[in-house]
């Protein structure tokens, strides 16, 4: 990418680092946010001193996770490495305020286990990470926990040549609704889902954890015995994850 487009791509974030803070302000913090001096560095073509500027607002006024993400992104572009990891930390502490987790577990790591793109399963093991899921549909609840995300059923090609993951695709055809905790039905639904796959045939819901439970977020216990994509892996305790249908 040349310098130009380099300095497009770093204005682009910016302005929608800024359409964020706006979004997140209230109605009377909107009015009170001055942009004066930003709008100046950018009529100037100074976008360093526009990216610093934007910075105090959000630290004024407490920009959320994609106020800092996209500061993350514009500092990058202008080759400020160590503001762009700044900001992204920034960014990273912002979202795990939003995600139920356990306490003990917050100012861990976060990553999104939603970017495998396929069914996985968070082994609930001490890892130093926290992965975590959009889940429940439409409530659009943010849940994650401490472990290892492994990947299940390998992607396959469709009829159309469009890759597909059959085991996520047989569990969001099940019916669900933006309501948290299962029933025995489900359950029994899931493991017969479970069963026909030989990568989650060691895989059972947990039958304690019903009201934890929702779409994309599933507890299941593992026979550590006969699971098939390891031998080492410490815990007999999971959470089997996928795209939520919101």
């Amino acid at each position: 990418m040349c310098k130009k487009e380099e300095m497009e791509e770093a204005l682009r974030f910016l302005n929608e680092a800024k359409e964020n803070i706006l979004l997140s302000s209230s109605k009377e913090e909107q009015s009170m946010i001055d942009f004066k001096e930003y709008n100046e560095y950018l009529s100037r073509d100074s976008i360093k001193e526009a990216l610093l500027g934007l910075k105090n607002i959000g630290i004024k006024y407490n920009g959320d996770s994609n106020f800092w993400r996209n500061l993350s992104f514009s500092a990058e572009c202008l080759g400020l490495q160590k503001e762009s990891e700044k900001y992204d930390a920034q960014s990273r502490l912002e979202s795990s305020k939003y995600i139920e987790m356990p306490e003990d577990q917050r100012g861990l790591p976060l990553l999104d286990a939603s970017s495998m793109g396929q069914a996985s399963l968070i082994i609930l093991r001490k890892s130093g990470i926290v992965y975590w899921n959009q889940t429940c549909n439409t409530a659009c609840a943010q849940r994650g926990e401490e472990g290892v995300l492994l990947p299940l059923v390998s992607p396959s090609l469709n009829s159309s040549k469009d890759i597909y993951c059959p085991l996520e695709d047989s569990l969001s055809a099940l019916d669900w609704g933006p309501i948290q905790g299962i029933n025995e039905e489900r359950a029994n639904e899931i493991d017969v889902i479970l069963q026909q796959f030989y990568e989650t045939k060691s895989l059972n819901v947990d039958r304690t954890k019903l009201k934890e439970s929702e779409e994309a977020w599933i507890y299941v216990n593992i026979d550590i015995n006969s699971f098939k994509l390891g031998t080492e892996i410490k815990s007999n305790k999971g959470i089997l994850v996928w795209i939520n249908s919101d």
